[in-house]
Parts: structure tokens; sequence; C-alpha cells
């Protein structure tokens, strides 16, 4: 089956063009935004502003950041590095997660479901042990010259290195 590759909306289109222009730490209400498209970009337009950002940030390197209930601006690199809480979201994430499995009666489901359980679980496990802050200080020493290749990530965790 032949995908074709999604063209940006016209709102999409605006949005980005307008967002490009951005000098860092400008700023843009949400009304000014809903102007351009003519579309409420907190609400039924708000796909349109999420897609044009990420354009932005993939075509262009442009990081622009929600200013929340007031508009979007364009952050510099320090504030993306400084600003990033994903791994903390992770980790929460995970852990409910692996909560939610451990509920679950593991002796009625059937293997198959057993094995899916496990393979989960253990996936969750590996995201624990990376996502905490203990194994981003331990990391730190080791990846000042630049980001370690994957292999070499599990090495350093695998024989417990310090």
């Amino acid at each position: 089956m032949n995908k074709s590759i999604p063209e940006l909306s016209v709102e999409s289109k605006l949005l980005y063009e307008r967002l490009q222009t951005l000098e860092f730490d400008e700023f843009i209400p949400y009304e000014e935004l809903t102007q351009i498209t003519g579309r409420n970009v907190q609400e039924e337009g708000r796909g349109n502003l999420q897609r044009a950002k990420l354009k932005c940030l993939k075509d262009n390197q442009i990081h622009i950041a929600t200013v929340i209930s007031k508009g979007v601006k364009r952050i510099h690199d320090a504030d993306v590095v400084k600003g990033g809480n994903a791994l903390k979201k992770i980790t929460r994430c995970a852990a409910r997660r692996r909560l939610q499995l451990h509920s679950v009666n593991y002796a009625e489901l059937t293997k198959e479901l057993q094995t899916a359980h496990n393979a989960e679980l253990s996936q969750l496990g590996v995201i624990r042990i990376f996502s905490n802050d203990k194994a981003t200080k331990k990391l730190i020493g080791h990846v000042e010259k630049g980001e370690l290749p994957i292999g070499k990530t599990l090495e350093f965790f695998t024989n417990g290195k310090e």
C-alpha cells in the first residue's frame, strides 16, 4: 500500500509561517494565532498549532514553548535542556503501569497474556532503572564528550561501573 506524505493544512501552514519568524524570547498571544487562522488555537485549532510547532522544530530547529493559557514563545537551546521533564514523566508513567500490571490476577491470564505481561514488566523495569535521577548522575561523567551509543550505555549499567 502506497501512503502519501500528508501535507500541512492551510491553517497549520499559516501558523508555521508566523512561528518560524519568531526571535528568541518573542511571545505571541493565542489571540493573534487565532486571528491568523480564524480557528481558536486553544480549542478546535489546537492540532494546527501543534503541527506548526512540530514543523518548526523538525525543519528549522526552532523550539516553541507554551506559555500556559497565554500563548507561545520561542525559547533558547539552553532553556530546552534545563526545562526538560520528560524523564520524570516517563518514570511516573512507568511506575503507574507497573502498579496496574502487578494488580492483575496473573494465574487467570492465558499463557500468551502472561508472556505479554512479563515482557512489559521487564521493559518497564529497564525504563525505571534508566530514567531516574540516580542514573542521570551516574551517566553525567561519561557523556561529557557526547552521547554514548546505546550498546555502551547498556554495558555501562550492566557492568556496574562507577
